[in-house]
């Protein structure tokens, strides 16, 4: 039976000799697997589409904008955490 987990396949793969082969996967397991922890890598700054009421053009970024607002005015504040890989 296959024991291997997909974050140890992701960390068995060389980053200097098989460079890119980690975004290759994630990219083609994109439609399958819904696994961005949250970001989405081709658009930086902006918040994975699932997490949007529509997931095209602008309204993520509009509904990430009215969220931190309205967690600003019951007193929260939000740290934006960007991970550049």
């Amino acid at each position: 039976s296959q024991t291997m987990t997909l974050g140890d396949l992701f960390a068995s793969y060389d980053p200097i000799s098989q460079a890119g082969k980690a975004q290759e996967l994630a990219e083609a397991m994109r439609g399958v697997d819904q696994f961005n922890w949250g970001y989405d890598p081709y658009h930086f700054n902006v918040p994975e589409g699932s997490y949007s009421s529509n997931p095209e053009g602008v309204t993520r970024i509009k509904e990430m904008r009215a969220m931190n607002m309205a967690l600003h005015q019951v007193g929260l504040r939000v740290a934006l955490d960007v991970v550049y890989n």
